[in-house]
């Protein structure tokens, strides 16, 4: 289950995952290959894919761990560079039947212009997987 909202500050994203059999990645450069959930976003709708080359694309990793891993990565799509999330960034915890990460997460670049709309109240759009 997924909700997602966003406002003028950025983009808020509840992802609650139902698996009783977790594998975590267990390094942040191999963040990729482990359970976890990856969110991609722009700001903008002039996009190439690469997030390295698109400043206003933020590209966001999580996988849950004894220490849970947050990152966001830079791919050039042959390689790619994994930066730790900020843990003021995020939230998460876990139970015998899953996990879950809440993120709060700046705009990449400058708000888009639906955002920068309405500064006073918060957009939602829930998602379910």
């Amino acid at each position: 289950m997924a909700r997602v909202a966003w406002d003028d500050a950025g983009i808020h994203a509840f992802i609650r995952v139902y698996d009783t059999t977790v594998t975590p990645a267990s390094t942040l450069s191999t963040i990729w290959n482990g359970d976890g959930v990856e969110l991609l976003f722009s700001s903008s709708t002039s996009v190439t894919g690469l997030t390295s080359v698109d400043t206003n694309t933020l590209h966001v990793l999580y996988s849950p761990y004894t220490t849970p891993l947050a990152a966001t990565a830079k791919d050039t799509a042959t390689s790619g560079t994994e930066t730790a999330l900020a843990t003021s960034a995020y939230a998460s915890g876990s139970d015998s039947t899953g996990y879950w990460v809440e993120l709060n997460l700046p705009w990449p670049g400058t708000a888009p212009l639906r955002a920068r709309r309405s500064s006073s109240t918060c957009s939602s759009m829930p998602l379910t997987a």
